[in-house]
């Protein structure tokens, strides 16, 4: 067997395997041998087929197979023995390669085409990439002391409902008459009046006292049918169709009364921070919701800046291979190329695989099990057990532990958790390597600067 390399270009490759009957008509006798032990042919004895027979009917298409799998190990080894970084997978030349004839042929020559990987340097100098800082609004600031003094604030029992104030009790359903319907719907909840949008209908629950019974129609009330069954805190098919009135009997009303904005409350809401002013707690939560809403902005910057660093580095690709790789390789996808701009994304995302992998070698970048586990321990309490936030060393609690190993069972869970943490840590690095181009804007204007110019007109 011969292996014959020809280079096109600089990264375009083609390797010609030359395959003669004595490399494989040994592994074909071996397996006529097999057979022919194993046939069970009419008219014979176990055995004792004629070694023509089992030849005639089984030799063609062994020698294909056989044929077929040293035409892959070859190339393979290949590979592997001159240390090729490939593209994709070799490809079959069609132009160049006939179909096998068994009946005929003993030798074969078989043609793949190759595109090998660039050597890579990544240079993160000699370009901007824009970095925006999102800061807080005035308004934002207040709404969240506002609602951090709600938090904190005292719960009293009163008689009487004003605005705000939250009433628990009983909802019935009316007959005609105005009577409680016997066997008609009925639950318990609590709400405050902002729940209902008629403003008739608001009224009648201001200024009412313990044990009132208040008539209203709850369609009225909230103005959607898709709204009253949870308002009413009933299921969606028992209310369907419904728009008889109800009754809500006053059982409680509870008042929250703010926090006063002073030290005590400083602590309350902050307790692991040095808050002296009025205007260091607003300095605060003003950092608390920039942190908060700069998640977006830094996806942002994160995406320009690794399409600033291809376009930068333009890392030169096989493209004639590649072009023909694509349309093996994800013919029949969404993402099948059939304009330059589809070949250009996929061309991109392939430099940008090569520069990420070169990134993670030269700065040392990985992921460790136990950033693995925090991640996943923090994303489940802000998601689904948030009862347990703030609760000191959360990766020790039993409950947590148990949801976390539970998570981390599923593979594609643990793949979409490194990407992220690979993701983090490579915009880390750009933050520190890349000379950037920093502005502060709110939210806002943030999401308006990223319209077309034509929208902002």
């Amino acid at each position: 067997m011969n292996i014959i390399r020809e280079n096109k270009g600089d990264l375009n490759v083609s390797l010609t395997i030359k395959i003669e009957e004595a490399d494989y008509s040994p592994k074909v006798e071996k397996t006529l041998k097999d057979y022919r032990r194993k046939a069970n042919v009419p008219g014979f004895r176990p055995g004792m087929v004629p070694a023509s027979v089992i030849k005639k009917m089984y030799g063609k298409s062994i020698a294909a197979e056989e044929v077929n799998k040293l035409i892959s190990e070859s190339i393979e080894e290949y590979i592997k023995t001159e240390n090729l970084k490939i593209l994709g997978q070799p490809i079959p030349n069609y132009d160049i390669n006939q179909p096998m004839d068994f009946d005929n042929q003993t030798s074969f020559d078989f043609t793949v085409d190759m595109g090998l990987a660039p050597e890579v340097t990544v240079d993160l100098t000699g370009f901007e990439t824009p970095l925006t800082r999102i800061v807080a609004e005035e308004e934002q600031i207040d709404s969240m002391i506002k609602n951090i003094c709600s938090r904190h604030g005292e719960i009293l029992d009163v008689e009487t409902a004003e605005p705000g104030d939250r009433l628990f009790g009983k909802f019935s359903q009316l007959d005609e008459s105005g009577n409680v319907m016997e066997g008609g719907l009925s639950s318990t909840r609590s709400f405050d009046s902002s729940e209902i949008t008629d403003e008739e209908t608001k009224s009648l629950f201001v200024n009412v006292a313990k044990g009132a019974k208040v008539r209203f129609n709850p369609l009225k009330a909230v103005g959607e049918e898709s709204k009253v069954a949870p308002f009413l805190a009933m299921k969606a098919e028992d209310v369907a169709g419904v728009n008889s009135d109800f009754q809500f009997e006053v059982e409680s009303i509870s008042r929250n009364i703010p926090h006063e904005i002073n030290e005590e409350l400083y602590k309350k809401a902050f307790p692991k921070e040095e808050i002296n002013s009025e205007a260091d707690f607003r300095n605060i939560i003003g950092k608390a919701i920039s942190l908060e809403m700069q998640g977006q902005a830094d996806r942002y910057f994160y995406q320009t800046a690794v399409n600033n660093i291809i376009e930068h580095n333009k890392l030169p690709l096989p493209d004639d291979f590649l072009r023909r790789y694509a349309e093996v390789a994800i013919k029949e996808t969404d993402q099948s190329i059939k304009t330059d701009e589809d070949y250009k994304r996929f061309a991109d995302g392939i430099r940008w695989e090569l520069i990420e992998n070169k990134l993670l070698t030269d700065y040392e970048i990985k992921v460790e099990q136990p950033e693995v586990r925090s991640y996943a321990t923090h994303y489940l309490i802000a998601n689904y057990f948030q009862f347990l936030q703030g609760i000191e060393n959360p990766e020790e609690n039993e409950y947590i532990k148990g949801s976390v190993d539970k998570m981390l069972k599923d593979s594609e869970q643990v793949h979409r958790i490194y990407d992220i943490l690979i993701e983090q840590k490579l915009m880390n690095l750009f933050k520190e390597k890349l000379v950037l181009k920093e502005n502060q804007l709110t939210f806002n204007a943030f999401i308006e600067s990223l319209k077309p110019k034509s929208e902002n007109k």
